[in-house]
């Protein structure tokens, strides 16, 4: 057991942001979150925290798209930048595992640019909810 102890504390750590995120789409419950925008089947929430922390939240839905598709979008950040609006560069910086990847973005904005690296995992949670959730730390 001591020989996996950071392997067994990086697994309790990520259940608990995937339980965090779960928690977050709960509709039921008002958590403070201000609906931006929908747009090609992507629902966008954002909200900020007592400590000025700006959280984001994009849900969509797509149907009869395998696993591996989904979970395609976190190994191909490379290509965010060709799809993705105001994105102007995406590289992957390391990729930890098959769902597991550091990179870095540059959103560029009429009058306004911004830049940032980015650890994000997918993991698939079709049993619990029927929902793929990927998670990305800035």
């Amino acid at each position: 057991m001591n020989s996996h102890s950071k392997l067994l504390e990086t697994l309790y750590s990520r259940c608990e942001m995937l339980e965090q995120a779960l928690a977050m789409s709960d509709e039921s419950v008002d958590q403070g979150w201000i609906h931006s925008m929908t747009l090609l089947g992507v629902t966008t929430h954002y909200k900020v925290l007592e400590d000025n922390s700006l959280y984001l939240r994009l849900e969509g839905s797509k149907r009869d798209l395998p696993l591996f598709e989904q979970l395609a979008v976190v190994n191909e950040v490379d290509l965010f930048n060709t799809w993705m609006p105001f994105c102007s560069l995406s590289e992957v910086v390391s990729r930890i595992d098959h769902a597991e990847i550091v990179a870095y973005l540059k959103l560029q904005f009429p009058f306004l640019s911004r830049d940032f690296a980015m650890h994000c995992f997918g993991s698939d949670c079709l049993f619990e909810n029927g929902s793929i959730v990927i998670i990305g730390v800035i």
